[in-house]
């Protein structure tokens, strides 16, 4: 199957992000396989690399919670970042902040991710 084949398999699948098990499974690779048309599809600038293993697709719009949950497992979306989300705060954080059994830092297109331990 052709790379843009391949793609377009993907994009009718609704996933935004994506991990290479994932792909693997959409396309029907094994996981080595995976990585390599994962590196490929990133050079050609149709897939994004969030951190290693995790991709996102070019000019999807994904909310930012959801890439928070999946850069870093287990995390959950907390603190100023939730708390402004279901209106309990007026501030609006400028990173999103999450609770993570590691203290961590990542930027995915322009926005802050921190996880707290």
């Amino acid at each position: 199957m052709k790379t843009t084949a391949k793609l377009q398999a993907l994009l009718q699948s609704g996933q935004t992000l994506l991990d290479l098990r994932t792909l693997g499974a959409l396309l029907g690779v094994k996981p080595a396989s995976a990585r390599v048309l994962a590196t490929r599809l990133v050079k050609q600038g149709m897939l994004e690399r969030v951190r290693q293993g995790l991709y996102l697709y070019i000019g999807a719009s994904v909310f930012p919670f959801d890439i928070a949950n999946a850069i870093l497992q287990p995390s959950y979306v907390s603190f100023e970042s939730a708390l402004n989300r279901w209106g309990v705060i007026a501030q609006v954080p400028a990173t999103v902040t999450s609770a993570a059994d590691r203290s961590r830092r990542f930027v995915v297109r322009g926005t802050e991710f921190l996880y707290r331990r």
